[in-house]
């Protein structure tokens, strides 16, 4: 499960591209920056937040 901070970064940075999945290399990126790795949890949970599926975030 993504924190209420990695959530509020991935937002944040949502709202820099035309559409949510064009910020997917920025939000795994905040994600990374706070726990040191991208567990595929992760993946899942930061695919959703984008209206992806985590087979599309991890390609």
């Amino acid at each position: 499960m993504l924190s209420e901070q990695e959530k509020k970064e991935i937002q944040e940075e949502i709202k820099h591209y035309p559409i949510k999945r064009a910020a997917c290399i920025e939000a795994l990126k905040a994600v990374q920056k706070h726990r040191g790795w991208i567990s595929d949890e992760s993946i899942k949970d930061i695919a959703t937040e984008l209206d992806m599926s985590p087979d599309e975030l991890d390609s």
